[in-house]
């Protein structure tokens, strides 16, 4: 993605379902 992995919530469908931890 973008940001670190903290980022979901900031680019949700930047790697999909890996930014929903």
């Amino acid at each position: 993605a973008i940001l670190s992995e903290n980022d979901c919530g900031e680019h949700p469908l930047e790697d999909g379902p890996e930014r929903f931890r």
